[in-house]
């Protein structure tokens, strides 16, 4: 799934994250060799997952991770807030 890129993007070097998307395996490097970072730096983690969802030939488990553990977040946060308001009206 091939993103299309604009010119001045073509027009810059490529990154070594860039490559190693390209080649569908930034995901499993990103968690061998720099789990903690990823998990740890929110700016570094969100530029990785636009590199992955631009630049890898099929989908990465980084990516879906990511996003399911925000939707399980998401609703866990919505399930307890509903737990204590269903509390309250009873």
């Amino acid at each position: 799934m091939q993103k299309k890129k604009n010119n001045a993007d073509s027009a810059k070097p490529k990154r070594f994250f860039t490559e190693l998307a390209e080649f569908g395996i930034l995901g499993d490097f990103l968690k061998s060799r720099m789990n903690n970072h990823l998990e740890k730096d929110e700016n570094f983690r969100d530029d990785m997952i636009g590199i992955i969802y631009t630049n890898s030939p099929e989908p990465d488990s980084v990516i879906e991770n990511f996003y399911l553990e925000n939707i399980s977040g998401s609703l866990s946060l919505f399930l307890e807030k509903a737990r204590i308001w269903k509390q309250r009206m009873h």
